[in-house]
């Protein structure tokens, strides 16, 4: 199996799980203090500070990829800024809903 199929099915896998988790969660009680593994428990807030937390390990991350494969460096550079995408629209999309849960409340 190639490198892509394996992609492919991952991420297939990987947003399978994240739907259901959203549903599940939709309209529970988010929690605000304390600790909590499970991403969709927190509040809008709370998930603004772990996306933050997680840029550390998502840059470890892509830098262990760069000394352990030999991929072309095309690959690399659409995997960064893939990642970087992601990332500011993560939070960007956390930053405006904990703005608007503050002001609701």
């Amino acid at each position: 199996m190639d490198y892509f199929t394996l992609l492919i099915i991952n991420l297939f896998v990987i947003s399978l799980l994240l739907i259901v988790f959203a549903v599940l969660y939709r309209n529970k009680t988010k929690k605000d203090k304390g600790w909590v593994f499970n991403y969709f428990k927190l509040s809008y807030r709370r998930k603004l500070i772990r996306t933050w937390i997680s840029l550390p390990m998502s840059l470890i991350a892509i830098f262990l990829l760069y000394i352990i494969t030999d991929w072309a460096e095309q690959l690399y550079i659409t995997l960064g800024v893939l990642l970087v995408v992601t990332f500011l629209i993560q939070l960007i999309y956390n930053y405006v809903k904990w703005k608007r849960e503050e002001v609701g409340d």
